[in-house]
């Protein structure tokens, strides 16, 4: 169990802050798993996606790799507050 002095509130809300980019990094990687295997029942079952359907999942693809950068980013940024080595390039 991590525990946390009182002054070192801000060290918390950054912990905190990264807990919730992996939560959500995790969401967007189920969602993209769930995503892939329909599409793939789909045209295993001889299907053709809806067009409007892969639009919509094309939309949502790019909001989600433009959520990842700032996920990444801040991931940076803390990783340089921290005096961390950077990461492994994109």
């Amino acid at each position: 169990m991590i525990r946390f002095r009182r002054d070192t509130f801000a060290h918390r809300q950054e912990i905190l802050k990264v807990l919730d980019g992996h939560a959500r990094t995790l969401a967007v990687c189920e969602a993209c798993a769930v995503t892939t295997r329909d599409l793939a029942l789909e045209v295993t079952r001889g299907g053709v996606p809806n067009p409007a359907d892969l639009q919509q999942t094309i939309v949502e693809a790019e909001r989600v790799l433009a959520e990842l950068v700032t996920v990444r980013d801040e991931i940076e940024r803390l990783r340089a507050q921290l005096g961390d080595a950077p990461s492994p390039p994109r």
